[in-house]
């Protein structure tokens, strides 16, 4: 009987330019090692083993779980190519895993300032792309889009950046699938640790 696919949670913006890149060579060498890639806005719960492995931008708060920080993201307030500062702005829906990108996204909109709000980071893209307003996103996948920088501070001056946290659960510290898997995603994305901070 083959053994369960691996599940993996990320964040969304890393599943196409890093995570599936990474796990190419690894997947192609060991063709019997099955990775399941999940994507939430959620935090999902390790505890109860949803995924034996995560990428995400929130500290754990408790549990048996191992931890180790490859990266930061960085984000800018960006715009339309063409240099235009639409008045709507393009957010993320309510919700507690997404409250920092939320309250960045407030430090700019004006007092009444009409929304679109979108629950895919690609929909945000193509929203801005097509100048229905301006959004906080990542600079890395922005920049991919050849949108225009319109801030890379909060209004007071602070960065917004996260950091890209490696998650797994200390009680599989030592299986081979676990490690391999986190091994392959960890080298690409700290590869690109530049890439993924800088505007």
């Amino acid at each position: 009987m083959p053994a369960p696919a691996l599940p993996m949670t990320s964040i969304e913006s890393l599943v196409v330019p890093f995570i599936v890149p990474a796990l190419a060579l690894l997947l192609d060498a060991n063709p019997g090692l099955d990775v399941e890639i999940l994507f939430s806005t959620a935090t999902i719960n390790m505890h109860r083993h949803d995924a034996d492995l995560a990428l995400r931008m929130v500290r754990p708060e408790r549990g048996h779980l191992r931890m180790r920080q490859l990266a930061t993201m960085g984000f800018g307030l960006y715009g339309p190519p063409d240099g235009t500062r639409p008045g709507r702005v393009v957010a993320w829906p309510e919700a507690a895993s997404l409250g920092t990108l939320l309250k960045w996204t407030q430090a700019f909109a004006e007092a009444k300032a009409p929304r679109l709000t979108v629950n895919t980071l690609p929909g945000q893209v193509e929203a801005v792309r097509h100048g229905i307003g301006v959004s906080v996103l990542p600079h890395f996948v922005a920049r991919d889009a050849r949108l225009r920088l319109l801030a890379d501070r909060l209004p007071g001056g602070e960065m917004m950046q996260r950091p890209i946290l490696l998650v797994t659960h200390a009680d599989l510290a030592a299986s081979r699938r676990v490690g391999s898997v986190a091994e392959a995603v960890s080298e690409e994305i700290i590869r690109q640790r530049r890439a993924l901070a800088e505007p």
